[in-house]
């Protein structure tokens, strides 16, 4: 079985944004191209003005499934440096 590799594709959510939200998916070995064109194709769709949903299309058409990510802080007050 493999391992499946785990993608993170950062998808503008508009043009008028310098915001870049990042998305971890998860998906076979080797989509690396497939991925690029596809992001690409969406990208033009989407400066001729269609509404494109990325993350449903990449599930769609690549078969990545996107994974949801918790960030959990950590108390760092007894932090202390590491001596080498």
């Amino acid at each position: 079985m493999d391992t499946p590799y785990i993608y993170y594709i950062p998808i503008y959510p508009d043009d008028d944004s310098s915001e870049t939200l990042m998305h971890l998916f998860t998906g076979q070995p080797g989509l690396d191209n497939e991925i690029i064109s596809l992001l690409e194709a969406l990208d033009s769709r989407e400066h001729e003005g269609e509404a494109v949903d990325y993350i449903h299309e990449l599930e769609e058409k690549v078969g990545l499934k996107r994974l949801s990510v918790r960030y959990l802080p950590r108390k760092r007050d007894r932090a202390v440096p590491i001596m080498t």
